[in-house]
């Protein structure tokens, strides 16, 4: 993944402990010398001569709840987001795809930032970019260098649709003396001859960084009794990326989301993350790689559940009829089918590069000293210490989000390089307190909030709740102490007051807007976008770009916006209050045509939020989703049964997964064999024999739907009952 370095929110929140030094934002390599990346500089903006959305203040916090910090860096992605569209339009598909991967990773590093997972528009931009970076790749021939290995995915995941003739099944080679069957047949043969080939650079990149990490990852394989040839499952999981963070939420060299991450003991904040600990998730991976072996006694069914979780392999085992991967492949999500060959073709090829015609030089192995370091310390200050740079420092602790340790970490274990010990500890042991962390501590008085102080210090509600370890609602009570981490003044906000750039006309970018009729909308007061996206049925993002809108400005009343929509609703819009429709205006297609498709018809995978109503159980939420209970909980980091009204549970959805499509028919527990179904939640004191009699069907019946190998069961396990029988 290219990694972006211009984190615009640590630009106004960076702790530093000596408090004295300014760390200037530095500029993507793409931003640096275009002028249409550059914020919007006028207080307002205009449409048709009249004002659309008002200004908001420097503060903070602004009138409108409006997070700058978070405004900023949204605003910073979607103008890459412009850009892209616009280079996609001119055919420079280079550009296209840099710049779509400079918006995802604005977000991604915005996605650590304290409570983001609640904003709105942080959500909409985020859907709103993957989706048209996917359109945008299914309709390009090859992608460059630097392309992440997610839009890499989604482009090898084209390459084996349609091949499904009797010759893709049959077995050509089995790699000898290793417990994973790595087998070569056709759709493995595909994959091997794209990285040998096309898409040859991406396994020399690959290699090149297994030298890095490699033996370390052996090493634990080994202590964790895993076969070491599923080290090479990290090729294709991040590219051997340790901060690599997925469109799907997952984070690190072996993408743990973060329920699963934590039932394996990684933790994290806003500080430090556990998931891009390399050597911390590497053992994490090794140990749910063994779980899930044992739970299906299959290694590639294991490494299909590593990717889309047990509830999906189970239920493709159901529909098939089979426990073979290669036979129910095609009742798994597109992704997930594909994943295993895709595997078996990296590591078949990156066991024996030469063999392959690739032959690259390996970056030499990360050995380091660890030192436990139990205060917040600036990581210029303990890189001056250790005789080395920030850069170092950071690639031997990529888990550090903030450019320092995080505070409340005792016994922090901070890598540094080899051979520094003796004279890190020396320098170190040297060190004032003033220096070594900058901390205020705020006394709170009576009457005030979170919100208050946070205003008072200009930093986030979320960044003092965390710093705390309390929640943002928390009543506080006077008397006691906070801690306030010491942040930067917001330089990029007040720049524009000391150096004001030329004003630029507005970029009115008809996102989308390909074949449809042009309306135009007053606002009245009280709209917002967000009512507006779903009333015309249009997305939030295409609204601010249709009219150039940015993040942190409120629509103001009477004045007029553009919006596109599908020719065949125009007449029912016609009647509605403030809305006029320009029936001569069709926007043609711009530049050369392209395979569009309406986003509610595409393949995407995505997460919602459900929040658990009073009497509902992991097994009702399951079955409204068309997932399994056990998926919820590895999802959310949950061990027991219990859950709570009002608790919120993240859901991962698969709109081509056949479980959800059934899930989403008239009468969802109709099965593919038009057999009624229901899921039966393992309680304490529970045998096969008592749930059989239960629902009056055999043991042997049970443990062929479920393809259960022996009588064993655990609490809370989730089990497929066939009510009117099956086979």
């Amino acid at each position: 993944m290219i990694k972006y370095i211009n984190i615009l929110f640590l630009t106004f929140l960076l702790i530093g402990c000596t408090g004295k030094e300014t760390i200037k934002p530095i500029k993507s390599p793409t931003a640096q010398n275009d002028s249409s990346q550059n914020f919007i500089q006028s207080s307002h903006s205009t449409i048709n001569g009249d004002t659309l959305y008002s200004e908001t203040t420097n503060d903070t916090t602004s009138e409108n709840g409006v997070d700058p910090i978070v405004a900023q860096s949204l605003e910073s992605a979607r103008k890459h987001y412009i850009t892209a569209l616009r280079a996609e339009t001119d055919g420079d598909s280079t550009r296209c795809a840099n710049e779509f991967e400079f918006a995802i990773n604005i977000l991604n590093d915005l996605s650590y930032y304290p409570g983001i997972e609640k904003n709105q528009d942080f959500n909409d931009l985020s859907l709103s970019i993957v989706e048209d970076y996917g359109l945008y790749i299914a309709n390009i021939d090859s992608l460059g260098d630097q392309t992440s290995i997610f839009a890499l995915r989604e482009k090898l995941n084209q390459l084996l649709e349609g091949e499904d003739s009797p010759e893709q099944y049959r077995t050509r080679e089995v790699m000898p003396g290793l417990t994973v069957p790595l087998v070569i047949n056709g759709f493995v043969q595909i994959y091997m001859d794209y990285f040998t080939g096309r898409g040859k650079h991406h396994m020399e990149r690959w290699v090149k960084r297994s030298g890095k990490y490699f033996p370390m990852m052996k090493r634990i394989f080994r202590e964790e009794n895993v076969p070491e040839e599923l080290i090479y499952l990290s090729m294709i999981e991040s590219g051997l990326n340790p901060v690599a963070r997925s469109w799907a939420k997952a984070v690190g060299i072996w993408q743990f989301i973060k329920g699963t991450g934590k039932l394996y003991g990684l933790e994290g904040n806003w500080w430090y993350e556990d998931r891009r600990n390399v050597e911390k998730a590497t053992r994490a991976a090794a140990q749910h790689l063994r779980d899930l072996y044992n739970d299906f006694g299959d290694w590639h069914l294991a490494i299909a559940s590593y990717n889309s979780g047990p509830g999906r392999v189970r239920s493709a085992m159901r529909r098939s009829g089979t426990s073979v991967f290669w036979f129910l492949r095609k009742n798994l999500p597109l992704e997930t089918r594909n994943y295993v060959p895709q595997y078996i073709a990296a590591a078949v090829i990156a066991m024996n590069p030469e063999k392959f015609g690739i032959s690259v030089e390996r970056d030499l192995e990360l050995i380091y000293d660890v030192v436990k370091i139990d205060q917040c310390v600036d990581l210029r200050v303990l890189a001056e210490c250790a005789s080395t740079d920030v850069d170092i420092l950071q690639e031997l602790n990529p888990e550090l989000l903030q450019l320092c340790t995080p505070p409340g970490y005792s016994e922090f274990e901070l890598k540094i390089p080899k051979g520094s010990i003796e004279g890190f500890n020396e320098k170190f042991a040297q060190l004032p307190d003033e220096k070594k962390r900058d901390w205020a501590v705020h006394l709170i008085k009576k009457g005030e909030t979170i919100g208050k102080i946070a205003k008072k210090y200009g930093i986030s509600s979320y960044v003092i709740a965390e710093a705390n370890n309390i929640s943002v609602k928390k009543k506080l009570s006077s008397g006691q102490s906070l801690l306030i981490p010491v942040s930067l003044k917001m330089n990029l906000l007040a720049s524009k007051d000391e150096a004001p750039a030329k004003k630029q006309k507005s970029v009115k970018r008809k996102v989308d807007a390909r074949g449809k009729t042009k309306i135009t909308y007053k606002v009245k007061s009280g709209d917002t976008l967000s009512e507006l996206a779903e009333r015309f049925d249009v997305r939030i993002s295409d609204l601010r770009n249709w009219n150039d809108i940015a993040y942190g400005r409120q629509l103001k009343a009477n004045a007029t916006i553009e919006i596109f929509i599908d020719a065949n609703k125009s007449e029912k819009l016609a009647a509605a209050e403030n809305v006029q429709i320009d029936q001569s205006q069709i926007v043609a297609d711009a530049g050369k045509k392209i395979k569009k498709s309406s986003k509610k018809n595409l393949n995407k995978s995505y997460w919602t939020n459900h929040v658990v109503r009073s009497g509902e159980s992991f097994f009702t939420i399951a079955k409204k989703y068309g997932v399994t209970s056990q998926d919820i909980k590895n999802w959310n980091g949950i061990r027991s049964n219990k859950i709570m009204p009002g608790q919120e549970l993240e859901i991962y959805l698969v709109s081509e997964n056949p479980v959800v499509a059934e899930a989403k028919t008239k009468n969802p527990v109709q099965t593919a064999k038009g057999k009624r179904t229901i899921e039966h939640q393992v309680k304490k004191g529970d045998s096969l024999y008592q749930i059989a009699a239960q629902y009056k069907i055999s043991v042997a019946q049970i443990k062929n739907w479920n393809n259960f190998r022996s009588d064993k069961i655990t609490v809370g396990q989730v089990i497929v009952i066939y009510l009117d029988g099956g086979a």
